[in-house]
């Protein structure tokens, strides 16, 4: 004989009351004590309207559970049109009292209560509720007392809704109301946004994909919802990252879902000896690269690699997306602040902490404080060129301390690691300088395989400069060459020394914002006269280092690059 049975609001959500009807759960229950329950010629579910009042609630808030709740209700009411199950509503709307007080669980003590006084069995996926029903004389159907393996089919089933549209190639899906469902496949460096179908999805089908989502994540123990606000949605679904888009923060439903391709170990990037090497002793690693190219997959390899040498891995995400092992903690932020996070992962101690990604203001001070503590960091961030990735942290931590929290820069392309950089801090005098008199503090960024210099940071007045050296810089000379063509008796397109024999002979080439002249510095702060083609151009003083510049907004610069064009010849005179 059936019997009655009020859901409260878990089960409505998660959607087991739907599986129990479905699947005879309910048809074959057999409650512990048969006094307090109502036998009934067909099975019956009885609608408590306190959990109508929350299931409205949550849709007037347009919480992203909205029509989950809703939708769940519209099929029970669809199942008692089929003669399969008799409805009932039953007790009181809550008051304002009583909502202001659900927090202290309120509203599951009015659930309970119309349980008892419907001698209902009541079905519920709450531990807390199920436990205290059962102290207080109420029959309780509890899911958590489903067998394992059907619950794990449950969530297999969900989760195909988003599963159908990746193949082994593809790594992200793009659905969009009223558009060709899209498909980003390949390999990092080589990616092709490709449609899945020739048929554009309607936005009520990408909603009910949406939705089955959120109810798959909220079941699944391996899936969680990372962010969940009004208009958009961040899931984690087991190896599936989704975002989930509505109105009003957008224009139509969207869902994008990204999963990891690839599963590498370190050694199949075929490293240098040398590099292994260096990340033994590597405390402060930056990992950059574009979007796309591969840095996901790297740092998992580089996780994989601490475990075997023993160390112990934590990483700290905003979206826990990584492909790590189980073997390490993936920690969110704590309260919506990745700063508390920090302060737990300062208790634990890890050897080494992955932080993904290092990207706002508040990360860089984040990962500054955690390196000076002495946590071993491996920091993600999105940079075109290795020494970007140097370039976020200026100005967001004092430029003395870089060399302290970054020791090495892994630049990763199209898949690869395209470059390996070490910082190191010294005090010289900047390439290009003079003056002994300048000598200053200077991080340099060298190749690491190499050792050749790329770059040096420094301050110069109140600004810092990244300035290119080595094979890195770009010379004056070539700007010259690129922007005239060789003048007679040039070679390879080298500037010229303008002048006969008995004239001083002088030096011009191009900087970003002037022309530099350059003539012998002996003749440091004389003042000297310059000709072109015997007519005289300009006269000025030179500077202790033999120079003169002109700079773009100077009455004279017109005359230099008309000299120029002209292939005139340039000399200077003291007379």
């Amino acid at each position: 004989m059936p019997f009655t049975f009020l859901p409260d609001t878990s089960v409505i959500y998660n959607r087991k009351i739907i599986d129990f009807i479905q699947d005879s759960t309910l048809a074959e229950y057999q409650p512990i004590e048969l006094d307090h329950v109502t036998e009934v010629p067909k099975i019956t579910i009885i609608l408590s309207r306190v959990m109508l009042a929350e299931v409205e609630n949550q849709a007037n808030q347009t919480k992203p559970q909205e029509n989950v709740g809703l939708e769940v209700l519209q099929e029970l009411y669809a199942l008692m049109k089929q003669k399969k199950i008799h409805i009932e509503t039953f007790g009181k709307r809550p008051t304002l009292e009583q909502i202001k007080l659900n927090p202290g669980g309120e509203l599951d003590a009015l659930i309970r209560k119309d349980a008892f006084d419907a001698k209902a069995i009541l079905v519920t996926a709450d531990e807390v509720q199920s436990s205290i029903a059962l102290v207080q004389g109420i029959d309780v159907l509890f899911t958590m007392n489903l067998p394992e393996n059907q619950k794990e089919q449950s969530a297999e089933s969900d989760e195909a809704g988003i599963e159908e549209f990746f193949d082994d190639h593809t790594m992200s899906v793009h659905l969009r109301g009223h558009c060709l469902p899209m498909a980003k496949r390949g390999k990092p460096g080589e990616w092709k946004l490709e449609p899945i179908t020739s048929e554009p999805m309607e936005p009520f089908s990408i909603a009910e994909i949406a939705n089955r989502i959120i109810r798959t994540a909220k079941n699944d123990e391996q899936s969680f919802i990372e962010r969940n606000e009004a208009g958009v949605t961040v899931i984690q679904l087991r190896k599936y990252r989704i975002v989930i888009c509505r109105p009003p923060f957008s224009n139509s439903y969207e869902i994008t879902a990204v999963k990891p391709l690839v599963q590498l170990s370190l050694e199949d990037y075929h490293l240098p000896q040398k590099i292994y090497d260096r990340l033994e002793i590597a405390e402060g690693i930056l990992v950059a690269g574009n979007p796309g190219a591969g840095k996901s997959t790297f740092i998992a390899a580089l996780s994989r690699y601490y475990l075997e040498k023993n160390k112990l891995v934590k990483t700290l995400e905003s979206v826990r997306d990584l492909d790590v092992p189980p073997e390490v903690s993936q920690y969110a932020p704590l309260n919506g602040s990745l700063e508390q996070t920090s302060d737990i992962i300062l208790l634990i101690r890890p050897d080494f902490t992955i932080f993904d990604e290092v990207r706002v203001e508040s990360d860089f001070k984040i990962f500054a404080d955690m390196r000076l503590a002495g946590i071993g960091l491996v920091g993600v961030v999105h940079a075109s060129r290795p020494v970007d990735a140097v370039q976020r942290f200026i100005r967001r931590v004092e430029l003395g301390v870089i060399p302290n929290i970054i020791d090495t820069i892994i630049f990763i392309d199209a898949g690869q690691v395209a470059e390996v950089l070490c910082l190191e801090m010294t005090v010289k005098k900047p390439s290009g300088f003079t003056d002994k008199d300048l000598s200053r503090p200077v991080i340099e960024v060298r190749n690491f395989l190499t050792n050749e210099l790329y770059y040096e940071i420094y301050a110069f007045g109140s600004d810092v400069i990244v300035a290119p050296v080595g094979s890195k810089k770009r010379s004056n000379k070539r700007r010259i060459k690129e922007s005239y063509p060789p003048l007679s008796g040039s070679k390879n397109g080298k500037s010229k020394y303008y002048g006969a024999d008995d004239m001083i002979p002088c030096e011009i080439y191009r900087r970003k914002k002037a022309y530099v002249i350059s003539v012998d510095p002996s003749l440091s702060n004389q003042y000297v006269n310059f000709y072109a083609n015997g007519n005289l151009i300009f006269s000025a003083t030179l500077n202790k280092q033999g120079e003169i510049y002109i700079r773009n907004n100077s009455p004279v610069f017109s005359k230099i690059v008309s000299t120029l064009k002209k292939r005139r010849d340039l000399f200077a005179s003291l007379e």
